[in-house]
């Protein structure tokens, strides 16, 4: 028997199911769930006499509503009315638990866990591991498929619905990234929802900072969400990356399972892509964010601890020097020269992948040379080992014949290629690699 299922009172055979905790374990739903088929569905639910106000149920009469809801919905559980609390502000860079306006949730029986996540219009739609819907979350505004809609999609595939057991306590959790019109009165967080489709918080990222040139208001734009996997006692918790809807700065947010803010890094140009990983096989994992340095106009890696994340990039032109935030604490960060290609063609550089493989950190940048998206535009390769060693560069695919089919055309002038990836290679270290001991201070 349930360890919540108690008498009421002696001699009454009925089984009693004793507080919000064991009525919900009874559906297989979480405590929220259940208080929220009381208050709109009329879940039959009891409450004894006296200042405590205990609740109860009896299991009978549980299972008989249940089976009248299935048949009214057609085998599926009841849905949930969740309005938003009144009274409730949110405040930039602030977390909290979520009761979010215009939602409703459906959900299997079972108690199935969700595989996988995706937008149907205003739904965030979770299915199990047979295609069947276990819940579904509906916006009061309609989201955007921001990872699919770019132009450049692989840049925001770190914005996709993720599915996956980030707390360890053996469900799965489900966050999304609500993408919502664009520029001034965009709407850009994160949320995370409980294995049965209960918001359990959100997070909207950015607040106001400024450097000598100008001031940077909200709105920012998530453009990827990094779970950082637990290491010895610690706990796992979420980075969440995010560049300023118009200008430059870059904003990176970590956040615990249970969305409260542990630290933020900030940095004077844009984010596009990063990684976790344990390069030096040490047990600890380092985030490693690719982008562009505004302050140096080249493209750049930065390598931050998870767990001591704080202040902002330090720059050499006091013009770029995001202030009141003190020194940022990095790990490493390098600064890839922009080749010779990019100098002629384009302003930037844009890294568009990080990734670990077989052992090697290997950052892609997109030489781009328009203003628009150019399927042929070369990218440079580069590998890393531990400590941020480079390995080996060089272009991903056969760079001579689009340079003379540009030259030609007089989009660009020619160059001597091999010994432009000879000095593409020479690369910048802003702040060298600090090891382990040296982070603990």
């Amino acid at each position: 028997m349930n360890p919540d299922m108690e008498p009421v009172q002696a001699g009454d055979p009925r089984v009693v199911i004793g507080g919000w905790k064991g009525i919900a374990a009874h559906y297989e739903v979480t405590p929220r769930t259940a208080q929220l088929w009381e208050s709109t569905l009329g879940l039959p639910v009891h409450r004894e006499t006296g200042s405590a106000k205990r609740v109860f149920a009896y299991a009978d009469e549980l299972d008989a509503w249940m089976a009248a809801q299935r048949a009214r919905r057609g085998n599926e559980r009841p849905a949930a009315a969740v309005r938003m609390q009144p009274g409730v502000s949110w405040v930039a860079g602030a977390t909290m638990l979520l009761a979010a306006s215009a939602a409703a949730i459906w959900l299997w029986p079972g108690g199935a866990e969700p595989e996988a996540a995706e937008l149907r219009g205003r739904n965030l739609v979770a299915r199990d591991a047979g295609g069947r819907v276990v819940w579904q979350y509906a916006f009061p505004n309609l989201p955007d498929a921001y990872w699919s809609t770019a132009a450049r999609p692989d840049q925001r595939e770190l914005t996709r619905p993720m599915v996956g057991d980030f707390d360890g306590d053996g469900r799965t959790e489900v966050l999304f990234t609500n993408f919502h019109r664009y520029r001034a009165f965009h709407i850009s967080e994160l949320y995370c929802f409980e294995s049965d489709g209960t918001p359990r918080w959100k997070y909207r990222p950015g607040r106001t900072v400024r450097d000598r040139k100008a001031e940077y208001s909200p709105p920012y734009t998530i453009r990827a969400v990094i779970p950082i996997p637990g290491r010895n006692r610690q706990p796992g918790a979420i980075a969440v990356v995010s560049v300023h809807y118009l200008e430059h700065p870059a904003q990176v947010s970590i956040l615990s399972l249970h969305g409260k803010l542990l630290g933020e890094y900030w940095h004077s140009g844009y984010f596009f892509t990063g990684a976790v990983a344990d390069l030096e096989s040490d047990g600890r994992h380092e985030l490693y964010l690719a982008g562009i340095s505004n302050a140096n106009r080249e493209a750049t890696v930065v390598v931050l601890d998870p767990y001591l994340v704080k202040g902002a990039a330090r720059e050499a032109d006091p013009d770029f020097q995001i202030s009141g935030l003190g020194g940022g604490e990095e790990v490493g960060r390098i600064l890839l020269p922009a080749t010779e290609f990019t100098r002629q063609t384009a302003e930037f550089p844009v890294p568009t992948h990080v990734q670990v493989r077989d052992g090697r950190l290997v950052v892609t940048v997109r030489q781009n040379y328009s203003s628009g998206f150019e399927p042929d535009a070369p990218e440079v390769e580069y590998q890393f080992g531990p400590r941020l060693i480079p390995l080996a560069w060089g272009y991903t695919a056969p760079f001579d014949p689009l340079l003379e089919r540009l030259a030609g055309a007089g989009i660009m002038r020619s160059f001597d290629v091999r010994a432009e990836m000879e000095r593409t290679g020479r690369i910048r270290v802003l702040m060298p690699w600090r090891e382990a001991a040296a982070r603990n201070h």
